[in-house]
């Protein structure tokens, strides 16, 4: 007696059985972000490949020393996912005035020098390319907003959730998220922090879009003679690292040998809770402030 179409039927009905309950419990998950929650793509190629996918409902931690580079680098994917992607973007900075965000994200954008966007000071080509950026950039979906730095971290956290789910934003970029904190002693400031982490990751779930935000590290007295070691996640200040899916680390090469107008920065995707860590390096044009592909 033949019985193997028996055991075939058999074994394919559990095979079916499991992989209906596999979908089940990813229906779930995906259940749990807004219907065409994706991600985003950067416009760095490298960044691209070490850290994979990022996707629509993380937090995104970029964390460096103060002057490093890491809002350049924000806001230097704000414009490509506005204007490359034509996907919604909102950036909220407590460190800077509306209009001086603004020059900053053009000057990403057009790659003029900084300066010379604030002066005025353009010859009359870097006045053409700064004409066909403005048109770009109005047409593009982006919403700058400056915030108080004294509120608690319900209040911003509101104020730029109800900014993003107005805007229907797939990117919200948050500059200096730190210099929020009304707190002065540690513990306070801290715990605050932590909880302006969890609210934020909130609405990176809520909205199904990528919260991008800058971060600070501690500082430590630099002996002379003395080459700065790496940052770790265990710099970072506040409890930043626990809640955040993605966490960026950037540093600047102070050995770099290349043109004398751009630096080169060593980014560490530390954590990555889509795939395994990963490093790259990138160009800072020091003029504009344009993080870019050293490929380029």
């Amino acid at each position: 007696m033949d019985i193997q179409p028996d055991h075939v039927a058999t074994e394919a009905g559990v095979f079916l059985w499991a992989m209906n309950s596999i979908g089940t419990v990813l229906g779930r998950f995906v259940g749990d972000l807004p219907s065409g929650a994706q991600g985003i793509g950067t416009g760095l190629v490298e960044l691209e490949r070490a850290a994979g996918y990022i996707g629509g409902g993380d937090l995104v931690i970029a964390a460096g020393r103060s002057g490093i580079g890491s809002t350049s680098f924000v806001l230097s994917i704000a414009q490509h996912v506005a204007v490359e992607e034509r996907l919604p973007t909102v950036v909220a900075t407590l460190d800077f005035i509306r209009s001086e965000l603004a020059i900053r994200v053009l000057a990403c954008h057009s790659r003029l020098p900084l300066q010379a966007l604030r002066t005025g000071q353009l010859s009359s080509s870097q006045r053409s390319v700064l004409s066909h950026a403005q048109a770009r950039l109005r047409r593009a979906p982006i919403t700058i907003d400056s915030v108080l730095r004294d509120c608690s971290a319900e209040e911003l956290a509101s104020r730029i959730g109800h900014e993003a789910h107005i805007r229907g934003a797939r990117l919200v970029v948050v500059d200096a998220a730190p210099n929020f904190s009304v707190f002065r002693d540690e513990a306070s400031r801290a715990e605050e922090l932590g909880l302006l982490v969890r609210l934020l990751k909130g609405l990176a779930r809520r909205e199904g879009a990528t919260v991008l935000t800058t971060w600070r590290v501690r500082e430590f007295d630099q002996k002379p003679g003395r080459h700065r070691l790496p940052l770790r996640m265990d710099d970072l200040i506040g409890e930043a690292t626990d809640d955040a899916d993605v966490v960026i680390l950037i540093e600047q090469d102070p050995l770099f040998d290349g043109p004398a107008d751009i630096a080169e920065l060593h980014v560490n995707i530390a954590k990555n809770r889509h795939a395994m860590p990963g490093r790259c390096e990138l160009g800072l044009l020091t003029a504009s402030g344009a993080v870019v592909s050293l490929a380029a």
